[in-house]
């Protein structure tokens, strides 16, 4: 299996990413499943859900 790409710094970028309404692929996805907080990437979808559904 070749290495990651992505590394820990990328973590604030992919937030940066999700933050300003674009979309993340599916390398960046495994990498924050993998890598991410989980109650930090819980926080984050939570965000994204709020946008695109509010109350």
């Amino acid at each position: 299996m070749p290495p990651n790409p992505l590394s820990s710094t990328d973590i604030k970028y992919i937030f940066d990413k999700v933050l300003s309404g674009k979309r993340i692929n599916e390398e960046e996805a495994l990498f924050l499943l993998e890598n991410g907080d989980l109650l930090t990437v819980g926080r984050l979808a939570d965000f994204v859900r709020k946008q695109k559904h509010p109350d």
